[in-house]
């Protein structure tokens, strides 16, 4: 789970009626203060390096990011792509 952008992670939003302030559940998060979706990390089969992150709902994966060829610990290449949108972002690292 992540915190809910709307309420910040409270689980109620407020807004001003008249001379009264009004406090209701959040319609985003219905006042779990956290948004759905599960965050999963595959590593190497050493469990030393992390090989791609998936954002998933209960029923697929909708965001994939991927790093390969680490050097010294950190990744040559990212790739980043998001399965409800038509949409895919390659990062490579260029050396001086």
């Amino acid at each position: 789970f992540s915190t809910c952008p709307e309420c910040e992670g409270r689980g109620t939003i407020s807004f001003g009626q008249g001379s009264f302030a009004v406090s209701r559940p959040c319609p985003q998060c219905r006042g779990r203060a956290q948004t759905k979706g599960y965050n999963y990390y595959i590593t190497d089969s050493t469990s030393n390096s992390l090989v791609r992150m998936e954002r998933a709902s209960k029923r697929k994966t909708v965001v994939e990011a991927a790093m390969e060829n680490y050097i010294n610990g950190i990744p040559d290449t990212i790739s980043v792509v998001h399965k409800k949108f038509s949409f895919t972002i390659g990062l490579k690292r260029i050396e001086r």
